[in-house]
């Protein structure tokens, strides 16, 4: 699995942006099942990821937004557009 990142942002202004880790989706995988990318699991996950301060539903009530963001790609990832390809230096013969 791709590292990923997630940014938390409280009502209070605070943001917070934390690397998803192995040991979080297995947290999370052992308490609730399977991680998907709906919503309630991308709010859990957070919560997870934030330390399991309070209750859940009592955490949730400061959030303001959670944004998982896609995981990078990889060097040689078949998506890789020319764009992104570093230019060959011309050879020198």
């Amino acid at each position: 699995m791709a590292a990923r990142l997630m940014t938390i942002e409280y009502e209070d202004g605070r943001t917070e942006d934390q690397k998803v880790r192995p040991k979080h989706i297995a947290h999370y995988e052992t308490r609730y099942g399977e991680f998907t990318e709906r919503a309630t699991s991308v709010y859990k996950l957070a919560w997870i990821i934030s330390g399991c301060p309070d209750k859940f539903e009592e955490w949730l009530e400061t959030v303001d937004d959670v944004r998982l963001a896609e995981p990078a790609k990889a060097n040689g990832d078949a998506e890789t557009s020319a764009e992104d390809r570093p230019t060959p230096e011309p050879s020198q013969t």
